[in-house]
Order: C-alpha cells, then structure tokens, then sequence
C-alpha cells in the first residue's frame, strides 16, 4: 500500500523521527519552525519539499496527474519520468509562460504529454495556471504554496501537504480532467477549460481524521467568499503569511474581527517585495494611508533568509483559532493569493482545514517566520500536553533494553478523558506495560513507563493511539522510538 510506504520512508535512519499528524497525511515546511508552540509533536521543518514530492511519485503504482506553475527541480522531473520508464501514468499541466523550460522538453522527449494554458479551442493562456497540486494513483494529494524550483525549495518560504483522501482526490482528478478535456492519456483540445471556461463542478466537502475538509477552485468556485465565510467563525485570532494580498474584503473581514472584540488578535506577515506597494492591504492594516486601521494591526514585512539565490516569503496562508483548539482552528492555504488574479483569473485551488493539529503544525511555523520579522507571540497552553513530545530511547544494545517515563499534563481549565491502554509495537520492540484511562484534571498530570527492546538493529518507531473525551478514532499518537545498536566492533 502506497501509505505503508511513506510511512516507512520516514524512518530515515537517523537518530530523531518527525512523524506525520496523524495517519494518511503530513505537513511540512521549507522553513525553520518553533516547536515551542507545539502542542504534542513538533511540526516538520526546513524539509527539502522537493525531495518529499519526489518520493511520493516513486511510490506511485498506477498514476500521477502533475499540474503545477512552475516545473523544475531535477529529483521531481527525474521522478516522473522514471515513473513513465515503469509504465505509470504520468499526465502533466503547466502555465503557459512557462512552457519553454528545458525541463518540460525533457518530459516529453521522455513520452510524458504535457499541456499548458493555451491549450484547447477554448483557451489563449490569458492568466496563469498558478496550481500546485498533485494526484498519485487517485488516492493521494499533494498541494500547497511549494513551486517545483530550486529556488522554491531551498530559498523561499513554503507548505506543503499530502494526504491520503480518496475522496478529495477524486474531485482533483474532476478539475485536472476539466483542464485535460479528457480521462485518457490524450487531452482533448475542443473541450480542455481553463481560466473563465471553466464551472463548479467538483465537489467541496470531505472528512479526514473526522476533520473537516473544504475544497475549491478558481477562477468558478468563488474563493474570496470562501476565505470570508472561514474568517467571520474566528472568535480569538486570525494569522497569515502571505506572498500578496489585495483583495480588500479579505482585509475587511479581518478588520471587522478586531473591531468587534478588543481582544480579538490579528497578526500577519507579509512578503516583503509589496510591503509598500499601493495595492498591498499591508497599508491599511498597518494604520497607513486614509484608510488605516486604527488601532493598526500586528503586521510585519518578512525576513526570510535565502539558503541560495533569490528569496522570497511564498506562503498563501491564514490560521483562524490556531491557538485554541476548543474553537475549531482552522488553516487556510493552497495556490492562491489574495488578489483579484486569484479569485477571478488564475487556475487555483484552496483548502480550508478543521483540523486542531494542522492547525498547530502551522502556528509553529507562523511564529517562526513573525519572530525572524520582528514580531512576538505569547504560547496560549490548550488541553493534552505529553512531555516530552516523542519518546525518543535513542542508541539501545539490540540485545538490551531500556526505560523512559513520560508525562501527559492537562492544560486546559476543564478535566480531560485520557484512554492510553497497554500498547505494544508491531515488531514487539517497543511497549508501554502501564495505561491510564479516566478523567484527568485541570492542571493535573500523570507518568507513564515505555519499554524499548530492540531485539534487532536498526531503526525502531512506533505510533501509541491516545482517545480523547471518549472519541473512537485516535485523537493524538505518542510517537515512541529507538535505535538498536551492537556494541561489537564492526569487523
């Protein structure tokens, strides 16, 4: 199964494990993070995006539908034509301005169609093609702000995710179609829509983990209404990155939040090529011009580091309740700006996800890049809090073992339900003998033992299912792991 895969892919050798959010789907980033701000896990990290796209197109056993932007980086072109050379489907959509890259010709030498924006009887490439999103054998998904560059993956701010939603993929596979103008490896030029061609004809609702999930396209589905809806549900703070925001509705709905409660909190970041450009909401919501907000709000012009050549903060996101997850946090992100381009032109998508550990995930990134801008943000404690975050028994004698105690707190003004039964590994390695399952008080905590027994060297992980208030699905996973060693010389 391709999940299976990815899940073994992540155990990477080393020493500390990062693990996805919860099963069928993970987030990362290019960028530092803050795992101060981590509520369970530390979110992922100055991950080479690329790398993470490419590994999930090797894995693919049937098909791969690519449509993105911009289409560069060496490991992902070399993965999708490797994934043709064994047979699988590979379809590609790009923008019509950038069709000329050398790395669009070498997909199709290598017998991969590609079409752009241009394509079809219906279509002059006006706009762009600005989506960045991917489907592997109609099962896993892969979107957010990355573009498929160097400088996308080493020097720019990023997201991206995957999940594992046959659903959702579905409704991309409609929209890649819609553009293709077919379902075989042909496109259709008398029926291929893009840009204004195109209609709402995918659908917008799906469950993930039991969290909601939304979906929708540009320019037919009415993205701006979408974003607005998302934030008039906020009741204590909206955060954003973002590469360019016009759109001045967004920006009222905002505004309305704060005027509404004084105690409501906005803060924001800003790419900082259009921090003082005259369409950039960054005017008005920093109190500047006659239309400045006052009191202004906390928002800043990035100062994201380039690893090599041009930078940029490329981010497309906004978390609404990010820091109280009784409040249904939600994030926001996919291709689109914030502009008249991205609701009403351009091809995009954009997801709105209920989901209080993506949520966390991205707050530990937003501080990071607030922090590096200048700005500060106070950790508001909420619920469960296991410490530390992964059990990490590190370097183990493969015929020994070893002990660590670990602690779940409860941080929340209100008592928790907590059910950790007696958990054992797939490969027996690794346990936990004790269990806790009741009602654990506001502000208190209780210990528990895990065992590591190697058994066998090599890398050894595990995923413990924590319920929360009598859920029936895993509300949180105890990420436990170790490494089984020989204390004998190499020979």
């Amino acid at each position: 199964m391709m999940l299976k895969n990815i899940l073994m892919r992540l155990v990477r050798g080393g020493l500390f494990f990062m693990p996805i959010l919860s099963f069928g789907q993970w987030v990362g980033f290019t960028k530092s993070i803050d795992p101060g701000f981590a509520w369970t896990l530390p979110a992922q990290g100055d991950v080479v995006l690329g790398f993470e796209l490419a590994q999930l197109i090797d894995n693919a056993t049937a098909s791969v539908d690519f449509c993105f932007y911009d289409i560069e980086f060496p490991a992902v072109v070399t993965s999708l034509i490797n994934a043709q050379q064994r047979g699988i489907t590979v379809r590609v959509i790009t923008d019509n301005a950038l069709y000329s890259n050398p790395e669009i010709l070498e997909l199709e030498n290598a017998g991969i169609p590609v079409i752009d924006d241009a394509f079809g009887d219906l279509n002059s490439g006006g706009g762009e093609m600005h989506n960045k999103f991917a489907v592997m054998d109609q099962a896993i998904i892969w979107t957010g702000s990355y573009n498929v560059t160097i400088y996308g993956t080493y020097s720019n701010a990023n997201n991206g995710l995957w999940l594992e939603n046959v659903g959702l993929a579905s409704a991309y596979t409609t929209e890649f179609n819609e553009m293709w103008g077919s379902t075989t490896t042909t496109p259709n030029p008398a029926t291929a829509r893009f840009h204004g061609a195109k209609t709402d004809n995918t659908t917008h609702q799906f469950y993930q983990n039991n969290n909601s999930w939304q979906l929708y396209f540009a320019p037919s589905d009415g993205l701006t209404s979408r974003i607005i809806q998302a934030i008039n549900t906020a009741d204590y703070e909206i955060y954003f990155s973002i590469f360019a925001f016009s759109t001045a509705s967004i920006a009222d709905a905002i505004h309305q939040k704060m005027l509404s409660n004084p105690d409501f909190v906005v803060k924001g970041v800003f790419e900082e090529t259009y921090w003082n450009t005259s369409w950039s909401m960054s005017l008005p919501m920093r109190g500047d011009g006659e239309n400045g907000w006052d009191p202004p709000a906390d928002v800043y012009k990035d100062s994201v580091e380039a690893d090599l050549g041009l930078k940029r903060l490329h981010h497309k996101y906004m978390i609404i309740d990010g820091q109280h997850p009784g409040s249904n946090p939600k994030v926001i992100t996919g291709s689109m700006n914030w502009s008249d381009n991205g609701e009403s032109l351009n091809d995009e998508n954009l997801l709105i996800i209920d989901d209080p550990n993506i949520a966390n995930a991205y707050v530990q990134e937003f501080v990071a890049r607030l922090e590096e801008a200048g700005g500060t943000l106070e950790f508001i404690p909420q619920g469960l809090m296991i410490e530390p975050p992964v059990v990490d028994f590190r370097n183990v004698n493969y015929d020994g073992s070893a002990q660590l105690t670990f602690t779940l707190k409860n941080l929340s003004a209100t008592g928790i339900q907590i059910a950790l039964g007696n958990f054992t590994s797939p490969d027996n390695a690794i346990t936990i003998s004790d269990s806790y399952n009741g009602t654990l008080a506001a502000g208190d905590s209780t210990s528990l033992t895990a065992q590591f027994n190697p058994a066998y060297l090599g890398q050894h992980v595990a995923l413990a299912p924590i319920h929360l208030d009598g859920e029936t699905s895993p509300s949180r996973y105890l990420t436990l792991q170790g490494r089984g060693v020989s204390d004998q010389p190499t020979p």
